[in-house]
């Protein structure tokens, strides 16, 4: 687990954390000491009664925001002592608000610099499923900051790159990687990934499930609905059709009806599956809230967004871990308003503190389960290059740069209608990136051109997009000029080319002669060497992903330390010759014993040097001048508005014999007694040299003993570098197994979980303490959480709770109506565990047939709880089976599914259970909970003739739901069979299923392999079979099809 922002990180056991990492170079290195047990912080001591994480993550913040040392209680070789490191100061706010503009904007920074110093040049940060790739974009893109709109753009064009059907579990980076293409587009307006965008929508619309979600993969896979993706990949068709792309319109909508229905239910499920009753599961709730608004559903956005803001103290809980309930919960709050936006955050604070790296990074903190396993759980392992993207998001909240993070909807949207005719063609030059035309206009426009809102909204987006380039635009153009002085001409062409590709080819005057600067053959070998190389390592980092293999631990030891990808980007303060000639003042002095004294200094007169562009040499006479050979001084004069940065070199190109010495404001920094062969050679100054730069004017001075005009003219540089990314390169102490043994009196039980529990139980306790026509006014809540912390409350008076709620079912509001469901369900396991005496469970039965109206009532999830509910009171229940009966009829697969379970649990007459589950199975629906049930009714009971069960059992074969539904398939194949020995109706069928017309590839358990294998136990009568299959044996997408296919026809072509 990391611990914050102090470099170390910890294994935790109990309610203790043992130190099991640590960073050379951060706040923990020399403080702390691998094995060191952490006992206690800023003088509290963790105990079993609190959460150690708590406690720990809020002293960090208190000692960021004070700027006073973190307090740290140890056992050291079994000896308690204490230690204390200075943590950077952060954050001014008294109550330790993370994300006011100031605030987040450093952290959030912190995190862009993070994931520039990770990102290839191509924009790829190798992870699982690329998705730390299309993160980092998102995040990088959300900052609106132009040192970041370069990383964000090649990660685009990088997602813009990618073949998504090659990737294993593809509809998780086909959802990121068309999230990150839609908002970059509607951010920047470049409309050249609009294509790739396109595809994903037509491809996503392609893959959808029956239900509405969509699975790991696309096309199915036979998992099932996955809804952790289902819901991105449903953002994704909203925002594709707010950039211009037509939608299938038919595949939106059923996501849209999908999601949308747990609005008001629940937290949206794992998959096909009903509501679960938690304020969000794993950030689906929130996800889905930011679906909604995008969808310009309020309601349900509104009544998921109350969900999650109230749900700060379950965020943990999460398949897999929480990650994404990391990502989305902060934006799916920030719909439910500032205020409530700040308590979810506020009380989550101590989790924002400890996922914080030194460097700057995000890191998921391990889920429950895992806090104390070493694997790959929760995301962990794949370390910040996956996460820092994600759950930066949340910094990036007060600059609403993004759709997904509240932004109003993009002037580069073709939705969008502008009244005013100089902004559409201020739009339209924009499209073309006719950049002159643009400035031109947006300068001419005038708050009268501006008349309804929309117009002075675009206007602003349109201005602020344009001025973002702009500074993008000089700052990459830097950044490249500073890689090819690096010698990293592979990552100044992957810029480049990207700068190009966004700007136009003609987008700026300087393209033409960086294309003369790469078409140059060094350079061109530098690029060539240098995609070898960043291949190579991409390799490397890749296998790091593979964390269930021990070349995936090996590989990751192997980078752990080595420098960063990224090289240090070097400004400008005073050129080389090479780039742009300043202007010098040169005196030819013949011998050093010629120089006037101070001519080093600011303040010296040169007037009467020579002026001119660069240094004159005695070889310059054919300029004009003539000079003697010998030593030379040169002066020249630069302008620094900020001198703040971490380093400053000399780049220095003399002639090998002579002696050059180089001086700043008046003091030497560089003595070279011998210049190199050739080029310029590049000298980084020590630290001191930095204090001799001030704002304003400064003095460049250089002298050397001998001059040449050849391939070593005289000629220097000043650069200064703001950031040096040594963090990733320093060197990391750890251990991999913890001494299990060093302190053997350790409580070493987990109780991170028992944080929530009591959290809960405090909250249920706040509302068992309320009066029942509170709690009777709760129950119409939005939130079902609420709902369900007050039937619990209601449950818990005993009878005159359930009574009160009983007289309700007549009640206007659906919510009211449901909760009279669950409160008897409720009360009657609750009587049930207690062991409540007869006379009360006689008293709850008899209250029974006041569900009974409630299975016809207008709102399905009504009919739904109360069909669910009647299952457990047996007898009582009995009379409603008629109705149950007709209730497998309806419209919502929910309903069906529960009429269906709760007539197998009243245990019915074998006609009625018969004749119930072929009306089921004549809709099958979606998931196989519905025809599962059926299908075993089958099996226990006789009833009906069999030609009327082999239409029910050959209606599912040709209407299958989906997602593991193998193994009931080919049991239902085989009931068939035995109903139909023939085949005269199973074989078409069979045939049907064989040419995959049923979609049977997309199942689990290989119900099409089980379709073939009865056509050749049909032998000749399945005659009609053998084209199907012979086309089967030529595909090579069907190979592990072929031996079965191949003993069918086999089967099907034998003699007699």
């Amino acid at each position: 687990m990391n611990m914050g922002p102090t470099g170390a990180a910890a294994w935790m056991r109990g309610y203790h954390f043992q130190v099991m990492r640590i960073d050379h170079g951060s706040p923990a290195h020399g403080a702390l000491e691998l094995g060191d047990v952490v006992i206690g912080a800023d003088g509290t001591a963790f105990g079993p009664d609190a959460d150690a994480r708590i406690t720990l993550g809020n002293a960090i913040g208190k000692a960021e925001r004070s700027g006073t040392p973190l307090l740290l209680s140890v056992l050291r070789h079994g000896i308690e002592q204490s230690v204390s490191m200075t943590l950077p100061r952060l954050g001014t706010d008294a109550t330790g608000w993370l994300f006011d503009d100031a605030t987040s904007s450093v952290i959030l920074s912190a995190a862009c610099r993070s994931l520039l110093d990770a990102q290839l040049p191509n924009g790829r940060l190798p992870t699982d499923g690329d998705m730390g790739s299309f993160l980092a974009g998102l995040l990088l893109l959300a900052s609106g900051d132009g040192l970041y709109l370069d990383g964000a753009r090649r990660a685009a064009y990088y997602a813009d790159s990618v073949d998504y059907l090659k990737l294993d579990y593809n509809n998780w980076p086909m959802g990121y990687g068309g999230l990150l293409l839609a908002e970059y587009y509607l951010s920047t307006g470049d409309d050249s990934v609009l294509g790739k965008l396109a595809w994903i929508a037509d491809e996503l619309a392609r893959g959808q499930m029956l239900c509405g979600s969509w699975g790991h993969k696309s096309p199915g896979e036979g998992y099932g609905a996955l809804n952790q993706p289902g819901v991105v990949d449903a953002i994704v068709l909203v925002l594709a059709r707010e950039c211009g792309i037509t939608v299938d319109q038919l595949a939106m909508d059923k996501a849209l009806a999908f999601f949308g229905r747990f609005a008001e239910l629940g937290s949206v499920p794992y998959g096909d599956h009903t509501p679960g009753n938690m304020l969000d599961d794993n950030g689906k709730n929130a996800s889905s809230a930011v679906l909604m608004h995008l969808a310009g559903r309020d309601r349900e956005a509104t009544a998921f967004s109350q969900s999650v803001a109230m749900s700060y103290w379950m965020r943990e809980d999460g398949h897999t871990g929480a990650f994404f309930s990391t990502v989305w919960g902060p934006l799916g709050a920030a719909l439910a308003g500032p205020v409530a936006l700040r308590e979810f955050l506020h009380n989550q604070g101590w989790y924002y503190h400890l996922i914080r790296t030194w460097k700057g990074e995000l890191l998921h903190l391990p889920y429950q389960e895992a806090l104390t396993r070493f694997d790959d759980s929760g995301y962990i392992y794949f370390g910040g290059d996956f996460t820092t993207g994600g759950i930066g998001l949340a910094y990036a909240l007060p600059q609403r740069r993004l759709r997904i993070l509240g932004a109003s909807p993009s002037v580069f949207s073709p939705h969008t209608e502008l009244s005013s005719p100089m902004l559409r063609d201020a739009r339209q030059y924009y499209r073309r990136r006719a950049w002159e035309a643009l400035d031109k206009t947006l300068a001419a426009i005038s708050p009268a051109d501006l008349a309804t809102d929309v117009d002075k909204r675009c206007f602003t987006q349109l201005k602020d997009a344009r001025a973002l380039l702009i500074a993008s635009t000089e700052q990459t153009l830097l950044e490249i000029e500073s890689n090819l002085v690096n010698g990293a001409a592979y990552d100044a062409s992957e810029q480049f080319q990207a700068l190009k590709r966004g700007l136009g080819e003609q987008g700026d005057a300087r393209f033409a002669t960086l294309d003369e600067r790469f078409a140059d053959g060094v350079v061109a070998g530098g690029v060539r060497e240098g995609k070898r190389y960043k291949d190579a390592w991409a390799a490397l980092k890749s296998i790091t992903v593979m964390s269930w293999t021990a070349q995936g631990w090996q590989a990751r030891r192997l980078i752990e330390g080595l420098p960063t990808l990224r090289s240090p980007v070097w400004e400008t303060l005073s050129p080389t010759a090479e780039m742009a000639p300043p202007s010098w003042r040169t005196l030819q002095v013949g011998t050093i014993g010629n120089l006037p004294v101070g001519w080093e200094r600011p303040g010296f007169d040169d007037r009467a040097w020579v002026a001119g562009k660069g240094i004159a040499l005695a070889s310059d006479a054919d300029a004009g001048r003539s000079s003697p050979t010998g030593a030379v001084a040169a002066r020249c004069t630069f302008t620094v508005t900020d001198p703040v940065g971490d380093k400053l070199r000399v780049r220095l190109q003399t002639v090998r014999p002579a002696q050059t010495r180089v001086y700043l404001n008046g003091l030497l920094v560089v003595d070279a007694v011998r210049g190199q062969r050739g080029g310029y050679a590049v000298i980084e100054l020590d630290d001191s040299a930095l204090g001799l730069l001030h704002p304003g004017e400064n003095l460049l001075a250089v002298m050397s003993t001998a001059q040449d005009a050849a391939n070593n003219r005289l000629d220097v540089g000043l650069d200064l570098v703001r950031t040096l990314s040594e963090r990733r390169s320093l060197p990391v102490d750890r251990i991999d197994a913890p001494p299990m043994d060093a302190y053997p009196g350790m409580d070493d039980t987990l109780r991170v979980r028992e944080t929530r529990d009591r959290m809960a139980a405090a909250l249920q306790a706040r509302y068992d303490q309320k009066p029942v026509v509170e709690l009777l006014s709760d129950l119409e809540h939005t939130v079902p959480y609420v709902r369900l912390l007050a039937e619990n409350a209601l449950v818990s008076k005993g009878p005159e709770g359930i009574k009160a709620v009983v007289a309700q079912v007549g009640h206007p509001d659906w919510k009211v109506r449901s909760s009279v469901c669950n409160v008897m369900g409720n009360a009657l396991g609750r009587y049930r565990k207690l062991a409540a005496s007869e006379q009360d469970i006689a008293l709850l039965q008899a209250d029974v047939p006041t569900l009974f109206p409630l299975l016809s009532d207008d709102h399905f999830w009504v009919r739904f709880r109360a069909a669910s509910v009647l299952g457990g009171f047996g007898e009582a229940a009995a009379p409603v089976l008629p109705a149950l009966a007709l209730l497998v009829q309806d419209s919502e697969e929910w309903v069906r599914m529960a009429a269906i379970r709760t007539i197998r649990q009243l245990n019915p007459p074998p006609a009625v259970a018969v004749q119930a589950a072929m009306q089921v199975l004549m809709h099958p629906g979606s998931a196989y909970g519905v025809p599962d049930t059926a299908v075993e009714l089958l099996k226990a009971n006789r009833g009906a003739t069999g030609d009327e069960r082999l239409v029910a059992l050959l209606q599912l074969l040709r209407h299958p739901p989906e997602g593991g539904g193998g193994r009931l398939l080919g049991d239902v194949m085989e009931m068939a069979a035995t109903l139909d020995p023939e085949g005269a109706r199973l074989i078409p069928v069979l045939i049907e299923a064989a040419a995959d017309k049923t979609h049977l590839r997309r199942q689990r358990g290989n119900p099409r392999g089980k379709a073939i294998e009865l056509l050749g136990r049909f032998g000749s009568k399945a005659s009609g079979a053998v084209p199907v299959l012979e086309a089967i044996l030529k595909s090579d997408a069907d190979k592990s099809q072929h031996a079965v296919v191949q003993s069918a026809l086999d089967a099907i072509n034998a003699k007699p």
